[in-house]
């Protein structure tokens, strides 16, 4: 029975490689809709083999509840109608413009309410100019720089409108200023849309700014989940990471991470 407003609920999640167990069993509080959580931890962590499990990419066991709704041995497609997942990188050799791609995207998963060609490609125009790459909505992907296939990857997900979000290393391409806009334009959409957002980020003054919610990895395990300032601290850091770090506020009041030296192992 669906339970409206549960959110995303993991529980006793395991998934990895052939006989590799890479997530071990893992559990976490509820997610709930219009928040925006990070996945954090070193290379090797466990971070997108979590993400491929959660958009039903993987074999798993335990169990991925989204509103009362067990997800776990649901067909891919009925995984894909309520979870959309964002890889580190587009394919390569797409013969496609930015539109087209997006459109497709569209055609993947069409949108309430829009049946005519005209309506979907008008739709398309509107996400590009949210996600700020309207102006490349002609060019060919293989054409693009790395953080523009970037933003247009996000185009494509966000189009969907999927009622959860897993973003892979989603500015890991982009300059400052892009890692500023799509963070912002995540968090905005998240609200608009009610949507459940998981991202895996490397920057931790990103990580601590943008979420309502923290999950640290370390070896297939959860070592600290909270809010930033809960599971982001100098004991966790020097645990997870073998630095040693201060945990601090800016001047304007946000989170601030510092790395001082690396610990001796």
């Amino acid at each position: 029975m669906s339970e409206q407003g549960a959110g995303l609920i993991i529980s006793g999640l395991s998934t990895g490689y052939r006989k590799n167990n890479i997530i071990k069993g893992i559990t976490l509080p509820a997610l709930a809709a219009g928040g925006v959580y990070s996945l954090i931890g070193p290379n090797a962590a466990g971070k997108s083999t979590l993400m491929r499990a959660l958009a039903g990419l993987q074999p798993a066991k335990g169990s991925v509840s989204l509103d009362g709704y067990e997800l776990i041995g649901r067909s891919l497609p009925d995984w894909a109608r309520r979870v959309t997942y964002m890889p580190q990188s587009l394919p390569q050799g797409v013969s496609l413009n930015v539109l087209e791609s997006v459109i497709s995207a569209l055609r993947a998963s069409p949108m309430d309410g829009a049946s005519s060609g005209q309506e979907i490609k008008e739709y398309a125009v509107s996400v590009l100019e949210r996600v700020g790459i309207v102006d490349l909505a002609l060019r060919n992907l293989g054409h693009l720089s790395g953080g523009q296939r970037q933003l247009v990857s996000l185009a494509q997900v966000l189009a969907r409108n999927p009622r959860v979000l897993l973003l892979d290393e989603p500015i890991s391409a982009l300059d400052l200023k892009h890692q500023f806009r799509v963070m912002r334009l995540v968090h905005e959409l998240a609200r608009e849309r009610n949507m459940i957002v998981i991202a895996v980020l490397h920057d931790l003054n990103v990580a601590a700014r943008w979420s309502d919610g923290i999950v640290m990895l370390s070896q297939g395990d959860v070592v600290a989940s909270g809010t930033p300032t809960e599971a982001i601290t100098p004991e966790t850091l020097a645990r997870v990471y073998g630095v040693k770090a201060r945990v601090g506020q800016c001047s304007q009041g946000n989170m601030q991470v510092m790395i001082d030296d690396v610990l001796d192992v």
